[in-house]
């Protein structure tokens, strides 16, 4: 076994921290762990994040409340174009 630091430009990391985790070759450690969490550079992402995610429940519990039907999109494709389309 072998360590490396591995720093990563923010924009990427979650694409590259993902490709990594899915070939089970790769063990990551946090060197930050003695930071407190709304110190790292990446707290302010998380609570954006946090908050969609808390809409998107509130919606998704609504719209049972009020029986409408949610369809999800045939493909990535097609989700796209429905974007493009708003």
């Amino acid at each position: 076994m072998e360590l490396y630091r591995v720093i990563i430009p923010k924009d990427d990391a979650w694409k590259i921290v993902e490709a990594l985790g899915n070939t089970e070759t790769a063990h990551f450690i946090d060197l930050n762990k003695n930071e407190q969490p709304f110190m790292l550079p990446y707290a302010q992402r998380i609570k954006i994040c946090d908050e969609t995610e808390r809409k998107v429940s509130y919606l998704i519990n609504k719209c049972g409340e009020y029986r409408i039907k949610l369809f999800k999109p045939k493909s990535l494709d097609v989700y796209e174009d429905n974007l493009k389309n708003f």
